[in-house]
């Protein structure tokens, strides 16, 4: 049966999974991302929202079997610091953080 499907069946952002019926192929975004993501810096991928940000790098990043992390820039901007943002999203729940070290010498 034909009919107009509901928009939380065709765009699923936040889904884990990659709706693969509605997925538009990019190949040279998705080498680009790759690529990206391979080397030796961080990297960032940013965008009007609706553009496929989500898809894509969910989509190139599963296909390798790359872990990854994602840190919101909405979120650094509520905490004034990206580096907030990163440090939250990459430290493990429970852990420690070290905060400050001193010493004296005598």
């Amino acid at each position: 049966m034909l009919g107009r499907k509901k928009i939380n069946e065709v765009f699923t952002p936040r889904n884990s999974n990659v709706n693969t019926n509605m997925y538009i192929p990019r190949a040279v975004l998705e080498q680009t991302l790759y690529r990206s993501v391979s080397g030796s810096m961080h990297s960032f991928l940013f965008g009007a929202s609706g553009n496929g940000k989500s898809w894509l790098y969910k989509k190139v990043l599963s296909e390798k079997k790359l872990n990854y992390v994602v840190a919101n820039c909405a979120n650094a901007s509520r905490k004034k610091s990206i580096t907030k943002e990163i440090v939250s999203v990459c430290k493990k729940a429970g852990s420690s953080t070290k905060v400050e070290q001193s010493e004296k010498i005598k």
